[in-house]
């Protein structure tokens, strides 16, 4: 429930927290009326109501103090925990239940020791608390400990982090989750929820970049990337160095040498002309690709990087071999990056003409690709990102997508200084475009990672 009403929070972000208070008297006032109407005791309008409008209403009431709520905290789960702590009280009142132990207040929390490459940590100054902690918090309902702990490290820093884990048996055909590094229980003091207890899932993750994005603000004041030597200098909690030097220790222990050359790497798609692509570059460092095609979950997000780790998640916890999957999308600049990851679905629904003339209405049609590649294997995950150059989109399709086409796509996409879709393209142009690419494509990023990996291990 609190997932909802923290999305109506959001969706009325515009609105001060105390223009919601008094949006709660208004209710209140409504479910007066109703009731009113339900028993006729207005004789002019006589009964204008039913039990079913009464019930609504109080719905409504309860609905927008949850907003309220929400809105004051910033934070579903502590609005949730609030509502949680003072029914209690309410109840011990009564006499119907007595006050809990606030030691026996349990909250499912999800937290991340994200190490840089040189093993440098990451640690948030935690407004409530007023230690530099591990970035985490409160799991929602919709998601697993694992997605809460990078969840809560994108939301807090602006960094995408991925969970490093060790191997999980497979039991198809359920979905097999990361298993935490460490789940412990400690005591969070919080004077204005009340003490309780959080059972945090603790998850060791690889930082895509160290560069430090939009923070957030209502819980944290500043993050920072430290070695453990700093670290033990720092106001943290006294078990903070522990963990990390064991996070740091097991890492170490999981990293294995990169595929030996030759070794194939199991690429999991339906497009065969992907899977020749990522074998065409790969092969220059000395790796073969295995194509294989599964029946994969799909989410439906905005994010490439999401959708692709999504899948490769679940390709390897069927495989349990090590497996990339590719995911990409089709951005039109003038239309806010429309459609974006949803590019296949947008295709199927609009057709090539569709997005044409949605190009259109843009004035300079400008429009780029973005290409998101997951790695996973017992050591971890590794995602790597390419944004493609800006072109154009075609007035119309060129009606003959080239043989080994990645998409339709390339039907109606110009690229920089041609004349014509990438499927129109001559020979010559088509390889020289297709080589200009070829530096900056995931598996190139891939290949690179692979045998520098290698290297480091030997």
């Amino acid at each position: 429930m609190w997932d909802e009403i923290g999305a109506l929070a959001r969706y009325h972000g515009d609105v001060p927290p105390e223009v919601r208070v008094l949006k709660l008297a208004e209710e209140v006032g409504e479910a007066a009326q109703a009731l009113i109407g339900v028993h006729s005791w207005n004789r002019r309008k006589g009964q204008h109501a039913s039990e079913e409008d009464l019930l609504d209403e109080l719905a409504d009431v309860m609905i927008t103090a949850g907003v309220a709520i929400a809105g004051f905290t910033a934070d579903p789960g502590r609005a949730g925990a609030v509502l949680t702590r003072r029914l209690a009280t309410v109840m011990a009142r009564a006499d119907l239940a007595p006050v809990p132990d606030p030691g026996r207040v349990r909250h499912w929390t999800a937290s991340a020791i994200v190490l840089a490459p040189d093993d440098r940590v990451l640690l948030v100054d935690h407004i409530k608390s007023g230690y530099l902690l591990f970035p985490g918090g409160h799991v929602a309902a919709s998601e697993s400990l694992a997605e809460a702990a990078v969840r809560e490290v994108r939301e807090e820093t602006g960094i995408d982090a991925a969970v490093i884990t060790g191997p999980v048996p497979a039991h198809p055909p359920m979905i097999v989750h990361p298993v935490p590094f460490r789940i412990i229980e400690c005591t969070a003091a919080d004077p204005v929820n009340g003490d309780h207890a959080h059972i945090d899932g603790l998850f060791v993750c690889r930082a895509a970049s160290t560069g430090i994005g939009q923070l957030s603000e209502h819980e944290i004041t500043g993050a920072r990337w430290v070695s453990l030597t700093e670290m033990r200098e720092l106001p943290v909690p006294p078990e903070l160095p522990g963990l990390t030097e064991a996070a740091i220790a097991w890492v170490a222990a999981q990293r294995t040498p990169a595929e030996e050359p030759g070794s194939p790497l199991v690429m999991v798609t339906s497009n065969p002309a992907k899977a020749a692509t990522a074998a065409g570059h790969l092969a220059a460092y000395g790796l073969a690709v295995e194509h294989t095609q599964l029946d994969l979950d799909e989410i439906q997000s905005v994010s490439v990087t999401e959708v692709a780790l999504h899948k490769a998640r679940h390709a390897y916890a069927r495989l349990q071999r090590p497996v990339i999957v590719e995911d990409g999308g089709f951005f039109i600049d003038g239309l806010g990056g429309f459609p974006g990851a949803l590019a296949k679905a947008a295709t199927s629904m609009l057709g090539l003409d569709g997005l044409i003339k949605l190009a259109g209405l843009t004035g300079t049609r400008a429009a780029h690709f973005e290409s998101a590649l997951v790695y996973i294997d017992e050591a971890g995950e590794q995602a790597f990102t390419s944004t493609g150059p800006s072109g154009t989109v075609a007035r119309q399709p060129a009606g003959h997508t080239r043989l080994g086409a990645w998409s339709v796509l390339w039907d109606i996409w110009i690229p920089p200084g041609a004349d014509r879709p990438v499927s129109a393209l001559s020979d010559q142009d088509y390889a020289a475009y297709l080589e200009s690419w070829r530096s900056r494509s995931v598996f190139t990023q891939l290949g690179d990672w692979l045998r520098a990996r290698l290297e480091a291990a030997r």
